[in-house]
């Protein structure tokens, strides 16, 4: 059986317990990181004929044209579905999308793992995330790097860099906005900003989060911050100056959080990058794509698509591709 609840009659508490002892357990599943990112959510939850839960996923919305439709949010890459931990696989997603169909007209973008059958309903072209197994030592890991990784750590490491730890976000932050915020698209808002320090703050305080800088000449010029859970180390957010880029400061900050946790049963997710150059970047560690859907949907009437077209709202500028 399946059926939504509202987040204002979800208990917390329980949701929160449920998404970490799953197997699928990833920080974009808690209530407290939804909250943060989501200006609204509703769990779909499946039990069985005794009302426990046996599966669950969040439904991540935001409002349009003064509907609230189904978008994925900023800094939640994807969204899997949550499931008691003896089971070795999820339900299918298909009940969950069919479930979401007849409740919302319109999903602007929902990226879920992907699941066998997908092909068959509605879905935009499979995307990837790139990945990196650190259960084997660190020379294991290395082992991988592509030849080019290779010498471009080993120039970092004449370079004299400084790899900090650091709980000070701003650095980063300023570093973004000089040097990546206007190759964006669709441009960077300060509402995007805003999310992440929340988030940090958050992620810092239950110390899931691991911020590092390169210094070199007691000057910052690279950063990076990453979430580190139970199952998933997640490259949320990073930075460079132009010297920071040239002299593979981000290889070196990203080779030492390799280094700290190999031989960990962890996921290095790297995300998934929009630009084929930075997808050869994070190939070049010896990450894998880990397969997930992008899925779409509309049942607009086709006259009020028209209307929609034909009156287009102005909308702030996101921060997609951060």
């Amino acid at each position: 059986m399946l059926f939504f609840v509202p987040r204002k009659s979800l208990d917390t508490a329980r949701w929160n317990a449920f998404v970490a002892s799953s197997p699928q357990n990833i920080m974009y599943g808690y209530a407290w990181y939804l909250d943060i990112v989501c200006p609204r959510w509703e769990a779909v939850v499946q039990t069985d004929e005794s009302g426990r839960w046996q599966a669950v996923f969040a439904v991540p919305l935001r409002q349009k044209y003064g509907f609230w439709v189904v978008h994925q949010p900023l800094f939640c890459q994807f969204l899997p579905v949550f499931s008691l931990p003896h089971l070795d696989l999820p339900p299918p997603f298909d009940a969950f999308w069919k479930a979401i169909k007849n409740r919302f007209w319109y999903v602007s973008i929902l990226n879920v793992p992907h699941w066998p059958g997908a092909e068959k309903t509605d879905f935009a072209p499979i995307r990837s995330n790139l990945v990196l197994q650190l259960g084997g030592s660190y020379a294991q890991i290395r082992g991988k790097y592509s030849a080019d990784r290779e010498r471009n750590l080993a120039k970092a490491q004449k370079s004299n860099w400084q790899i900090d730890e650091s709980q000070d976000l701003e650095p980063l932050i300023g570093m973004f906005k000089a040097n990546h915020a206007h190759l964006m698209q669709n441009g960077v808002s300060e509402k995007a900003y805003g999310i992440l320090r929340r988030l940090y703050a958050e992620a810092n305080a239950q110390n899931l989060a691991l911020l590092c800088y390169a210094k070199s000449g007691g000057k910052t010029e690279a950063g990076a911050l990453f979430w580190v859970s139970d199952q998933r180390i997640i490259y949320i957010f990073n930075a460079a100056t132009k010297h920071g880029r040239a002299a593979n400061a981000r290889t070196l900050i990203i080779d030492k959080v390799l280094q700290q946790k190999a031989g960990q049963n962890l996921l290095f997710d790297f995300e998934s990058p929009e630009k084929s150059s930075v997808a050869d970047f994070y190939r070049s560690f010896g990450a894998t794509p880990e397969a997930h859907v992008a899925l779409r949907y509309n049942k607009f009437p086709v006259l009020e698509r028209v209307f929609r077209f034909l009156n287009p709202r102005k909308t702030k500028p996101n921060a997609s591709g951060i």
